[in-house]
Formats: structure tokens, sequence, C-alpha cells
């Protein structure tokens, strides 16, 4: 049976542009019988996401398969507002219980205290008795021999010009001698572990340099030290060695090009000359053949041709012609195609004479 529109009661057509009720009744109605604005209607023509619904209906039809989505859905979250509510209580029992150990210890805390106050003797002993346990600890041999002969200080004095330190705590007389004859002299107190760690430090960097000093030797076969000048002014008791000078090479001058400025002379005269250059012609081209290319050309200008050394294919040339006619060599039309003429530079430095 044919669809009917519930307005106008005709049956519908495929020509027909109509709407299905999205409620429960599934009513269908022409849009041009609704009373729809114009922008409604084609709206709901175009986008397939906007249903129309009768006055008799009130609620949307919705497949089973979205009913059992949004039931699922709400499950989950009232699942998780329960599991919420438990760790919420978790955390309360954890807070308490925390707050009952805490408390307990701070009432210990507390009547430790009062304790010590009303006995003012029990910690002054409490404190000699770590005091001694500290000392006996300090007191303990040390598992390095070297460290364990002594603990004293040892006097170590300074000389100018020299550092002589004793090891031992018994001095020879003549030691003590060269001490009070020596002026002036510095005297400090040093650990003897100080000591000993640096005497073997400095011993084996002594055995380390001779030996190397001694294979440079052999390599170069020569024996003797290179010797030092010494001068021969003191300043304070201290003797200083001059290091040897270094020469400086002097730095030579670049060759200059003078132009001279002088109109006087008549015995020599100069020529301005401009030099170009002649390229892109092929290799076994000779000098003969461009002064016949350029006497044909240029009969009234005087030029000097010059071949040039080339590494590739091609070869070049040097042309020397005065400076006044070089614009009409330049200027030229008469030169062959895929010839390149240019200024031939030189990257020197000009002086000029005085006049």
């Amino acid at each position: 049976m044919a669809d009917v529109c519930i307005i106008c009661l005709k049956a519908l057509d495929k020509k027909d542009v109509y709407s299905v009720c999205s409620g429960k009744c599934g009513s269908v109605i022409h849009l041009k019988c609704s009373e729809m604005k114009e922008s409604e209607k084609k709206s709901l023509i175009e986008c397939d996401q906007l249903h129309w619904m009768c006055n008799k209906c009130d609620k949307v039809e919705v497949s089973t398969f979205t009913v059992n989505i949004i039931n699922k859905f709400m499950t989950t979250v009232i699942q998780l507002v329960e599991q919420v509510k438990q760790l919420e209580e978790k955390i309360d029992n954890m807070k308490n219980n925390s707050a009952c150990k805490c408390s307990s210890n701070i009432t210990t805390s507390v009547t430790e205290l009062s304790e010590l106050n009303a006995n003012p003797s029990i910690p002054s002993s409490k404190l000699k008795q770590k005091n001694k346990q500290d000392l006996n600890e300090e007191e303990k041999v040390p598992k390095d021999p070297k460290l364990a002969l002594r603990k004293e200080k040892v006097n170590i004095t300074l000389h100018r010009g020299k550092y002589s330190r004793t090891k031992d705590s018994q001095v020879s007389d003549q030691t003590t001698e060269d001490e009070n004859t020596s002026m002036p002299n510095l005297t400090r107190q040093l650990d003897a572990e100080s000591m000993y760690s640096e005497s073997d430090s400095k011993e084996t960097e002594t055995k380390e340099f001779n030996k190397n000093y001694s294979e440079v030797v052999k390599e170069n076969g020569n024996s003797q030290s290179a010797p030092q000048r010494e001068s021969n002014s003191e300043y304070g008791g201290w003797r200083t060695a001059q290091s040897s000078r270094r020469v400086k090479k002097k730095a030579h001058k670049k060759n200059e090009m003078i132009i001279g400025m002088s109109q006087t002379s008549e015995e020599l005269v100069g020529v301005k000359k401009a030099w170009l250059h002649l390229g892109k012609l092929q290799r076994d081209t000779t000098t003969e053949q461009v002064e016949v290319f350029l006497k044909k050309n240029f009969p009234n200008v005087k030029i000097t041709v010059s071949k040039l050394e080339s590494k590739g294919n091609n070869c070049s040339f040097r042309l020397g012609v005065d400076f006044a006619q070089k614009d009409t060599l330049m200027n030229s039309n008469l030169w062959p195609q895929n010839i390149t003429l240019r200024r031939f530079l030189f990257p020197r430095r000009v002086g000029i004479l005085p006049q």
C-alpha cells in the first residue's frame, strides 16, 4: 500500500518531495503541505542529520543499537563513581592511621624531653660516653704504615733560593746551624701525612723525568745537556737565567711599480698603454694570424700581440694598445663570434715618483 500524506491525504509519488516523522508514528508529509519556511525546507533536504517530527510524537525513535550503547555507557559511569568512593574511603583510613602513629611518636618525644629537664645530670653523662667513643675510634691505627709512623707536627723551613725539609723529628746540628745562618727563614708547621705524600709524588716525577731524558739522549746521540746562559746580575739572592731570544724575520716589502709624473725630461718619452685580454680562440691559433686580422680590421691602430700560456682547450693573447685608442677596439663590431675581449688588469701595487 502506498504512503499517504497526513495533511492532503494524497498518495505519494516518486517525484514528490516529502519527509517522514522521526517519532513512533512514522507518518509521511509533503514538504509543500507543511507550514515550514523555505529555508527550513531547504536545510531539511540538504542535511541528512536533520529530522522532522509531527505534533503527536514527543520522542524521537532510536534504534536498539544506540539504546544498548547508551545503557552500557551509563553502567560504566556508575561503576566508576563507586570505585572513586571506595578510593576516598581508603585514603581517609590511611590518614587516620598515620595521624595515630605520629601522635604516639610525639607523645614519646615529649615525655623524654620532660625527663631530661627533670634530671639535668643524664645528658652530660651520655655526652661524655659519646665523646669517649669518638676518641677511641680516632686513636685506632690506620692501615697505611707510612701514615701510622707518627701524627706529630714537623717544622719545615723555607730558605730563599731552596726548599729544605726534615722527615724525622731528630734534626742534626749541621742542619740547625744552616737554618740559623740563612737570612731570612720562613717556618711553618705541616702534618707528616702531607709531607710523605708530597715527597713520594716528587720522587716518582723525578724518576720518570730522568728515564725519559735518558731515552731522548740515546736516540739523539748526544749525552750532554743544553747549556743555559745565566746572567751575572743577582736580585735578592736569586739567580735568573735568560732564555735565548727568537730572532724575528724582517717582513719583506712587496715590489712596487713606480709611475713617473715629471714632464721636463726630453731624452725618455713614456707611452701610456692599455692591455687587453683576447680569449676563447682555437688551440692552434698563432700570433701571426692575430696580427694579420688586426692589421686588416684596424690599420690605423698600432697593436702588440703576445700569446699566453693556457691549460685548457682554447688559447688566449695579450694585446698592447695606446691608451687613447683602446675604446676603438673595445667598442668595435668586427670581432668574430664567441671571442671575448676584456681589460687585462695587473694585481700589483703602484707608487708615484716624487716631482
